[in-house]
């Protein structure tokens, strides 16, 4: 009975094959479309380290003066002041790991090539911990000691793009790069990132990874150029403040990440730094009564989804248009099987049950849905990339295509995603003209012959 249903499902696609192809083309334009926009909103809210975004905590303090009456944003205020940062290093907790770290900025050139181009680079003052803490994996090397926060080493780890650039790809640990007048030993080479989100600043930032990472000590000591907010009591806007000076100020710009594995440790970790809020209150700082905030970086990533991100209204609109399509694709069909309502008649006068009637259908609508959604993941691979484009024009080609395009693939996940909608799609759709072709009496047809 199934081959038999097979060899006539077949044949009637073939014998209107311009409603078919009318049919397959309505469905995968619009899940293309919706593909193209679910995948971003997806590879968008993914956790920046997968499997760690609940253990992972954001350490934040509200320093601000009693008469500052706005909500503290923990989106997008300031960090921590980097006395409490190095304070909070040196305490016992219950913390597996704790990183200070912040962005900085400089140009790196190869210090045994003068011909070659410098290159300007973005990169991150942090504590040796921070690769391990933020499953950082290396192609060559490794971090620093852990005595060369302090000391500090002129060392650095590089990504795999500075390496390729400097060094050619090849194993540069232990050669040496200037980064601006500062000579630094390479210790590590960073293996290839899948995706370069830089979230530990704070930022969020698509696009911008850190190209070069050193010992914060050495940060300090050699004074580079520091990017990011910065929240200061009393604060005035003035030339030539360096990074030893806000470090002396009341200001909070450091980024400060613990690495907290089981509820009972968040709360034993928060009893740890309520009771040091409580000592540097006695020494007149910290005024505000709910200074502390400890943010896991899956609900950090969620607040900064919810607040800015257009994913969810691009995704109304992507559905209402498929759903459009839907309705298209359905009346289509309907034309389609109505017109083989002697055909059907005429086999149900000669034995044909209704179920074997409902069965080649199904079959057809089958079919249909999944030609629908082979093409519809073909379009929505076409849609990604040019969205790649736009996303390129939209910030002024500041960005490389190579460093956002793992935003906008389309993984083995989104295409069963689509596979799956398409085929259930065209089920659903069918429905009605099946049952519509199902109610045609077989006598009334086979009067009017």
């Amino acid at each position: 009975m199934l081959n038999y249903a097979w060899t006539n499902t077949v044949r009637s696609l073939r014998q209107r094959i311009g409603l078919s192809t009318l049919v397959v083309a309505t469905i995968a334009i619009g899940l293309g479309l919706l593909m193209t926009v679910r995948t971003m909103g997806y590879n968008d809210s993914r956790d920046p380290v997968p499997g760690r975004g609940n253990q992972l905590h954001a350490v934040q303090f509200d320093t601000r003066p009693l008469s500052d009456s706005t909500d503290f944003d923990i989106v997008r205020s300031g960090e921590l002041p980097y006395l409490d940062a190095a304070n909070l290093v040196a305490l016992e907790t219950p913390a597996t790991a704790q990183v200070m770290l912040w962005s900085i900025f400089g140009i790196i050139s190869d210090a045994d090539d003068n011909e070659l181009e410098p290159l300007d680079v973005l990169g991150t003052a942090t504590t040796g911990n921070m690769f391990e803490t933020f499953n950082l994996r290396f192609e060559f090397g490794g971090a620093w000691e852990p005595g060369s926060d302090a000391r500090p080493e002129a060392v650095a780890v590089i990504d795999h793009r500075t390496n390729g650039y400097l060094f050619g790809g090849v194993d540069s640990i232990g050669r040496q790069l200037r980064l601006n007048e500062t000579m630094v030993t390479v210790v590590g080479v960073l293996a290839q990132t899948q995706r370069q989100r830089r979230f530990y600043d704070g930022s969020f930032e698509q696009g911008h990874p850190s190209h070069i990472f050193v010992p914060h000590g050495l940060a300090r000591q050699e004074n580079f150029g520091r990017l990011g907010r910065t929240a200061c009591v009393p604060y005035e806007e003035s030339e030539g403040v360096t990074v030893n000076d806000e470090a002396a100020m009341e200001c909070s710009w450091v980024s400060f990440w613990t690495w907290l594995e089981s509820p009972e440790a968040i709360s034993g970790y928060r009893e740890v730094i309520a009771n040091y809020v409580l000592e540097q209150k006695k020494v007149g700082r910290l005024p505000r009564e709910n200074v502390a905030h400890v943010t896991s970086l899956h609900g950090r990533h969620q607040l900064l989804e919810e607040r800015y991100s257009r994913h969810s209204l691009f995704n109304a609109i992507a559905t209402m248009f498929f759903l459009v399509c839907l309705v298209n694709a359905m009346g289509i069909l309907l034309a389609k099987f109505m017109a083989r309502t002697k055909e059907m008649s005429l086999r149900r006068a000669l034995g044909a049950t209704r179920a074997a009637i409902v069965l080649e259908h199904l079959l057809e609508v089958a079919c249909l849905g999944i030609i629908a959604g082979t093409l519809g993941i073909g379009l929505a691979y076409l849609g990604l990339r040019g969205m790649i484009k736009v996303e390129l024009y939209a910030r002024d080609y500041t960005v490389t295509a190579e460093s956002i395009q793992t935003f906008f693939e389309l993984d083995m996940t989104m295409m069963l995603v689509a596979a799956g909608v398409s085929l259930v799609s065209g089920l659903l759709i069918g429905l009605y003209p099946i049952w519509r072709v199902c109610q045609v009496p077989p006598g009334s047809q086979l009067r009017s012959q």
